[in-house]
């Protein structure tokens, strides 16, 4: 058997803060970059220290249904884009599935992170749940 053990350096369902604030930090556009991007580069940091080849896994917050993210780069910056993937949550989403879903690559790929969907939303049946009908 092989395991991976990957870092995954937030799937608690990153906070944005104190929104009531700064309401724009319901915005990932906001809130990746100013709150997520600079704690990811500072942890990054320590975590290539003792490993220099894994993969390393980061997200944007999960409050808002945007499909854009609002980082400018992944953790480490560019020379560190092969080694990086952005995670993300598929729930139920005002948007319909296939532009969320294009729109979460998209976003990876401007990064040049790799992407990967690491909860979706199925249900009882097994069945992906959508806001449109199939």
């Amino acid at each position: 058997m092989v395991v991976f053990i990957l870092p995954h350096l937030m799937n608690v369902e990153p906070f944005v803060g104190l929104f009531y604030k700064n309401p724009a930090l319901l915005l990932s556009l906001v809130s990746d970059r100013i709150r997520l991007q600079p704690f990811y580069d500072r942890i990054f940091q320590s975590i290539r220290e003792g490993d220099k080849k894994k993969l390393i896994f980061f997200e944007p917050i999960n409050l808002s249904s945007l499909p854009k993210f609002g980082f400018s780069d992944v953790p480490g910056g560019k020379p560190q884009a092969s080694k990086s993937v952005i995670s993300w949550h598929y729930y139920y989403n005002p948007l319909p599935k296939d532009i969320y879903f294009s729109s979460r690559v998209s976003e990876a790929r401007k990064l040049g992170a790799a992407s990967f969907a690491t909860e979706i939303d199925l249900s009882w049946d097994g069945t992906l749940n959508s806001n449109t009908e199939e």
